[in-house]
């Protein structure tokens, strides 16, 4: 079956498919302000994250604290918005997730920058796709890298925030588990990485039931720069989900309205 064929056939457990932003995930909303709270973004710099900030800053939030491994990239986002939404206040700190190491030095050095709370966290970063690599022709360390980023990295935010906040603190993750329900093929070293984000999410509810809210999100097929570009891969055409979707989403979770969800797996869809 070809990708284009498999989009089309995939069954969806609701009548309505959203592509874009609608009323009820609004971030223009006043019902969702997010007036004084702070938002930490990885992979702040690129794709999917660029509609989750932008929704945040519509929404109000005081300051939103970009992450990532490319400075420059973070950068020109905090620039961008800077600009745009001139309330809020932006950060980009520079971090690879993926290394325990990296993720202590961000917390410690938000201490100062942040009087030590942390609302709201939503990961996004990943390593991009060896697209079209079969699973006997893939390489170890390639493979063994997106595991680092994508399945600890998650782990080491989790404790970090945790460890961050003050006690019973109440704090909302989101995890971006993109592909999670698409069977591609030929991408194995990104998909399996995304399959424990959605049992991490689960487990912090239960261990952390009355101040963490938790959700794996599955954002669509959204067309970033991780896609690859040639029509014949069949990604193009699927490519229909727009940023703000899953920027949306994210705003709506970060209330207590959405608590009935914590600890699930849902798509932005």
């Amino acid at each position: 079956m070809s990708l284009n064929e498999l989009g089309s056939s995939r069954p969806f457990f609701t009548k309505t498919i959203h592509r874009d932003v609608y009323n009820t995930i609004d971030p223009t909303s006043p019902s969702l302000a997010l007036l004084g709270k702070t938002v930490l973004v990885t992979g702040g710099g690129r794709g999917v994250a660029i509609g989750i900030v932008e929704s945040y800053a519509k929404i109000q939030a005081k300051t939103i604290i970009l992450t990532g491994r490319t400075e420059s990239s973070l950068a020109a986002v905090q620039a961008k918005f800077k600009a745009l939404y001139p309330k809020t206040e932006f950060i980009s700190l520079a971090s690879d997730i993926g290394v325990l190491e990296d993720v202590t030095a961000l917390f410690n050095n938000l201490k100062s920058r942040v009087s030590r709370l942390v609302n709201i966290l939503v990961n996004n970063a990943a390593l991009g796709p060896d697209h079209r690599i079969k699973l006997g022709e893939t390489d170890p360390a390639s493979w063994s890298s997106s595991v680092d980023a994508t399945v600890s990295g998650p782990y080491y935010l989790v404790r970090g925030l945790i460890q961050f906040n003050p006690p019973d603190f109440p704090a909302t993750f989101i995890s971006i588990t993109t592909g999670v329900t698409e069977p591609f093929p030929e991408m194995s070293g990104y998909i399996l990485t995304k399959l424990p984000g959605v049992k991490l999410v689960e487990l912090m509810a239960l261990e952390y039931p009355n101040n963490l809210r938790t959700y794996a999100l599955v954002p669509g097929i959204v067309p970033t720069d991780m896609l690859p570009r040639d029509p014949k891969s069949g990604f193009v055409a699927l490519a229909l989900d727009k940023p703000a979707l899953s920027g949306g989403v994210c705003v709506y979770l970060s209330h207590q309205h959405a608590e009935f969800l914590s600890g699930r797996f849902l798509d932005a869809r």
